[in-house]
């Protein structure tokens, strides 16, 4: 062993038993008893979650959409920017289908979407209304015209 070895090179387990000197030594209890100055413990299982309650869906909680899902086939909402497929999910699930929609929406229905899906600001942030409406009016194609690009 090296002179000047440390750590786990170190011959100070030899000399302790590997303890920190003025370590209070704990003795095993005997016959399972606790030690002294301890407690027993339970571990708690918490419940399971009720899907009614923790939907952000509605309205902090409830089971109904925000907003009527209109007729026909969902828009792909993943052509807006900041949008991917599970917060396209979401907002299908809060009734939000359509490019439409997102365009038309209000400061309050705005706000609305924001604290059911804890998203502050990123409406504004990400320019969903223009790009909705964009998408709305002329597709993919007007997209491009408009923004130069391709969506997403």
């Amino acid at each position: 062993m090296r002179e000047t070895a440390v750590g786990a090179e170190s011959d100070a387990a030899k000399v302790d038993g590997g303890r920190a000197p003025g370590k209070a030594i704990d003795a095993a209890p005997a016959d399972g008893a606790t030690p002294a100055g301890t407690a027993k413990t339970r571990a708690v299982k918490a419940p399971k979650a009720n899907p009614a309650e923790v939907n952000p869906v509605a309205e902090k909680g409830g089971a109904t959409p925000l907003f009527n899902t209109p007729d026909g086939a969902p828009d792909d909402l993943k052509l807006i920017s900041g949008v991917g497929p599970v917060l396209e999910g979401r907002l299908n699930a809060t009734g939000i289908t359509k490019w439409s929609q997102v365009a038309k929406l209000s400061s309050e229905d705005i706000a609305k979407v924001e604290d059911s899906l804890n998203f502050k600001g990123r409406v504004a942030r990400d320019n969903w209304l223009q790009q909705a409406d964009v998408l709305a009016r002329g597709g993919i194609e007007e997209y491009r015209k408009v923004f130069g690009k391709d969506p997403r």
